[in-house]
């Protein structure tokens, strides 16, 4: 049997996150010290929905004060701007291509971390699977 298709997972295997901050956690957490009891399909709610996080916080009922949803955003903002490729990845990547492997790559994350996935795989890859979209192509 030989190999006609791959997938990887995006974090962890072919991008990494240096100093993962957590920003929806961060709102759940701000909903604990406002009282709110942690459900166990909270994180799942966030990763099967394309939210942002002030829709996240509206979804879990939790007011989030709007000097810390700035924090919140920065701490987002700081993560998705931190995303850098795995120095083998992209080589892999290209070798499996080069021997007529399809390449996917997929993602459990919120639907923010699935842009630098696009952007630093699309000239590669061509179906990305996330969570939050069934599927999407790649142009």
């Amino acid at each position: 049997m030989s190999v006609r298709f791959i997938l990887f997972d995006a974090f962890g295997t072919l991008l990494r996150i240096p100093q993962g901050r957590h920003p929806y956690r961060m709102i759940l957490k701000d909903g604990i010290r406002q009282g709110r009891l942690p459900q166990p399909n909270n994180l799942h709610q966030v990763m099967t929905r394309s939210l942002s996080l002030a829709e996240a916080a509206e979804l879990f009922e939790i007011s989030v004060r709007p000097d810390l949803m700035v924090e919140i955003q920065g701490a987002l903002d700081a993560d998705l701007d931190s995303i850098e490729p795995f120095d083998d990845g992209m080589r892999a990547v290209e070798m499996l291509q080069a021997e007529g492997i399809k390449i996917a790559v997929a993602s459990n994350l919120a639907a923010p971390y699935g842009e630098p996935v696009r952007r630093l795989y699309s000239a590669v890859v061509r179906l990305r699977a996330t969570p939050f979209h069934e599927h999407s192509c790649a142009t």
